[in-house]
């Protein structure tokens, strides 16, 4: 990532970042996320400059020559390690808006209820297959949606009270946390480049006093940067 921390403008990408995007941004920051893609990368180009050399070898050419590295890599254990749907694992220094061309990159998929699976992606859900808690619905497209749906709602509630057991279920209140996730994403960038406390309650919280031995401003960053690595450590998912 080449985003300058200093510069609100710089995060203006996340405008209209649906809740899967903002999801992606946390995950991408998370150091351990970021290992395992370096893993996954090193042992990718390890294998490439095997097959260049042996390849290079016999046509007498050159060694192996590092290319574009890849968007995505095989990663096995992406969904429970990191709540991916796929087997994969995917370059956490590529940007993406939703205005990214779905031909140039596919948008990062979580494993999540309410995900539809085409009749070509059946396979997917076979692969991952489904926990305690999850059920999986059949809805044909040729027949009428809203009587399928009308059947299977009733029987679909009375399932979900019998799993609970009287525990309530307690809805994400996500609305407006937008504004206060792009400051979390310029604070993780921030310490990122080993910025200090003080410096960064300047730039953003500029409003907020931190004079000693108060230090307002300081503790307010490090209040934040606590929550914002608290998604960056799987809490994404409950953005979700």
């Amino acid at each position: 990532m080449s985003r300058d921390w200093k510069n609100e403008k710089d995060y203006s990408y996340t405008k209209n970042h649906t809740p899967e995007l903002w999801a992606w941004e946390f995950l991408r920051r998370n150091p351990e996320y970021r290992r395992d893609w370096e893993k996954a990368l090193s042992k990718w180009e390890k294998n490439k400059s095997h097959e260049a050399n042996s390849r290079n070898k016999t046509l007498n050419q050159n060694c192996y020559t590092k290319k574009e590295r890849p968007r995505k890599l095989p990663f096995e254990n992406a969904r429970y390690r990191w709540g991916l749907l796929e087997p994969e694992i995917i370059d956490p220094d590529i940007d993406i808006d939703i205005h990214t061309h779905l031909s140039e990159f596919d948008l990062p998929i979580f494993y999540e209820s309410g995900h539809l699976f085409n009749d070509n992606e059946f396979t997917i859900l076979q692969a991952t297959g489904i926990e305690k808690g999850q059920v999986v619905i059949l809805f044909d497209l040729q027949k009428p949606i809203h009587q399928q749906y009308k059947k299977v709602k009733q029987e679909l509630l009375e399932r979900q009270k019998e799993f609970l057991r009287g525990k309530k279920i307690i809805e994400p209140k996500n609305r407006g946390k937008q504004y206060l996730w792009k400051k979390y994403l310029r604070i993780l960038d921030a310490y990122t480049v080993k910025a200090k406390k003080k410096e960064i309650a300047q730039i953003i919280f500029p409003h907020v006093k931190n004079e000693y031995p108060e230090c307002k401003g300081s503790k307010q960053v490090y209040s934040c940067y606590k929550l914002a690595m608290e998604l960056a450590n799987k809490r994404y998912l409950k953005i979700l």
